[in-house]
C-alpha cells in the first residue's frame, strides 16, 4: 500500500486541526488549540523555519490526514521531535517508523547533531519505536508538565542508509 507524506501547507490547516481533534479524542484528551496547542495556530512559524519541518501523512493523495510528525530547532545543534501522532486505525502498520525516519533524516540533512523528544509512560509502542531508532533516555530537558520520559538520538551514530524511509513503505 502506498501512503502520501508531504510537508505542511497552510491550505491544509483545517484538515490538520480536524486530525488533531480526532486523535486527541482517541487518546482521551481535550484538544485545545487556543491555549495548550498554540503551536498549531501557525504551524509554519512554529516548525517550518530554522531547519524544522512539519509533515502530514495520508492514506491516499486526496485522503484525510492520518498521521503527523514535526521537527523544530532547540539549539544550535539540537532539534526536537513534536506532534508525532497516528490515528488508531493506522497504528501497527509501520507508519510511525516511516514518519520518525523522515524526521531524523531531515534533522541530519539540516546539520543537527542531536534530536530530542519527550513522551509519557502510556506511549509504550512509541517508546519501543524510539529505542529501536537509537534514542536513549536522558534527564528532563524541558518544562512540559505532561512529559515523563525524555530521549535523545546522537545523529553521528545514526546509520543514514539503513534508516531512510523508502518511497513505497
Amino acid at each position: 500500500m502506498t501512503f502520501y507524506q508531504a510537508s505542511y501547507e497552510a491550505s491544509a490547516k483545517d484538515e490538520v486541526l480536524a486530525f488533531f481533534a480526532q486523535v486527541f479524542t482517541e487518546l482521551g484528551r481535550v484538544f485545545d488549540p487556543v491555549s495548550k496547542e498554540q503551536d498549531l495556530a501557525d504551524i509554519s512559524a512554529a516548525y517550518q523555519h530554522s531547519g524544522g519541518e512539519f509533515w502530514n501523512l495520508r492514506g491516499s493523495v486526496d485522503g484525510p490526514v492520518i498521521g503527523t510528525i514535526a521537527l523544530r530547532r532547540l539549539g544550535d545543534d539540537c532539534a526536537e521531535v513534536k506532534r508525532f501522532y497516528l490515528l488508531d486505525a493506522w497504528r501497527g502498520k509501520g507508519l510511525g517508523k516511516r514518519l520518525m525516519k523522515t524526521a531524523i533524516a531531515h534533522a541530519r540533512d539540516q546539520g543537527f547533531a542531536r534530536v530530542r523528544l519527550d513522551t509519557t509512560l502510556k506511549s509504550e509502542a512509541a517508546i519501543r519505536l524510539f529505542e529501536a531508532a537509537g534514542f536513549t533516555r536522558i534527564e528532563r530537558y524541558n518544562e512540559d508538565r505532561f512529559a515523563e520520559l525524555f530521549f535523545e538520538l546522537n545523529l553521528q551514530h545514526w546509520r543514514e542508509s539503513a534508516n531512510r524511509p523508502s518511497n513505497e513503505e
